[in-house]
């Protein structure tokens, strides 16, 4: 999955995008760790998807001890961290107050691409879930689903193949791995290369229900490409990868 959400960041920079940097190093889900490979000459920016609180300030699945080291480790090898979330902005109070106040966190899903990408409107009527089902929860969402059908995708299938596959249904389904108010983002962002809108449980902000992403109880009552484009030109010009380098002069 992370080498997934590399793929797509990096396909989404303009093709002669040169950074100040004559080397930069991006650590793409640093929850993992990286071992030695800290040690790579580089500008080094490490990269944070991990759901450590939601939106309300409520706990969530990330903050595994294992996870915390990591993470402190990453903030402190780093030049700069970019957390998709700024809802864990309270993780790195408690746990990296130094690579706050040395201003080295940088929040938000600061992960798209720079153009805005083409509504596709083929597809058959089913919603497409791709990702784990996890603890259980999930599966229960999704049985409980009647306002449309939806379409189980392949376990472990990336890149090409799952975009063959995505672009066969009408939408994305997202659905919480815990209840709460967050953003996968990198859902979302492989919504949007497959030209597809997403159908989702509460994001957080800055994504409002019915104009970036379309409600699971509102399926079928707002237009799919409306949502769509609004969306991709909405990151496009506020939330791209491009922009996030740019801003940060690396």
């Amino acid at each position: 999955m992370l080498d997934h959400l590399a793929w797509e960041i990096m396909r989404g920079l303009p093709e002669h995008f040169a950074t100040r940097h004559e080397r930069v190093v991006i650590f793409c889900g640093i929850h993992k760790g990286f071992g030695l490979r800290w040690l790579r000459r580089g500008y080094k920016i490490a990269l944070q998807t991990e759901q450590m609180y939601d939106e309300t300030g409520k706990p969530l699945w990330g903050q595994t001890t294992k996870r915390a080291r990591r993470l402190a480790f990453a903030a402190r090898a780093a030049d700069l961290v970019l957390d998709l979330s700024a809802a864990n902005h309270r993780f790195y109070e408690e746990h990296c107050p130094g690579a706050l106040a040395q201003g080295k966190i940088r929040f938000g899903p600061w992960i798209f691409p720079s153009r805005p990408l083409p509504f596709n409107p083929g597809g058959e009527e089913s919603v497409a879930f791709f990702g784990s089902l996890g603890n259980g929860r999930r599966a229960s969402v999704i049985d409980g689903i009647d306002g449309f059908p939806v379409r189980m995708l392949e376990s472990g299938t990336f890149f090409d193949d799952l975009y063959r596959q995505v672009e066969s249904c009408s939408a994305v389904l997202n659905v919480h791995f815990e209840e709460g108010v967050y953003t996968e983002a990198p859902r979302l962002l492989t919504s949007l290369y497959c030209g597809k809108p997403l159908v989702s449980e509460p994001l957080g902000e800055p994504f409002v229900a019915g104009k970036h992403y379309v409600p699971i109880d509102g399926y079928g009552k707002v237009e799919n490409q409306a949502v769509f484009e609004r969306l991709s030109r909405f990151v496009s010009d506020n939330l791209s990868f491009e922009r996030f380098l740019l801003d940060n002069r690396i």
